[in-house]
């Protein structure tokens, strides 16, 4: 299969403006952003047909998106961040423990 799939609800339309807004209040950050010109090409709205994804998998979109994005979030907290942080503090212990003279 080598098709695009787009993902999400078409029934509502975010703005990338909303969308940075969400992520910085989702992960508790005091982050600013930065707008830029838009750049060539870009459209000024997108809406992405989820038809096809619709029609392959048989499924809609079921959760809000703040809803789904906290969720995410917090699943990448417990399953990624902080795997990764023990697999660099383990790191870290290792370089000690194969430095000393003990």
């Amino acid at each position: 299969m080598s098709e695009t799939f787009n993902i999400g609800t078409s029934a509502e339309e975010t703005s990338m403006a909303a969308f940075a807004r969400l992520v910085v209040a989702t992960v508790g950050k005091a982050l600013g952003m930065e707008c830029g010109p838009e750049t060539q090409g870009s459209p000024p709205r997108q809406r992405p047909d989820v038809s096809g994804t619709v029609s392959v998998a048989s499924c809609t979109a079921s959760v809000p998106l703040a809803d789904g994005g906290r969720r995410t979030y917090q699943w990448c907290q417990a399953n990624v961040f902080a795997t990764a942080l023990s697999d660099v503090e383990a790191g870290s212990c290792r370089r000690k423990a194969a430095g000393s003279k003990a």
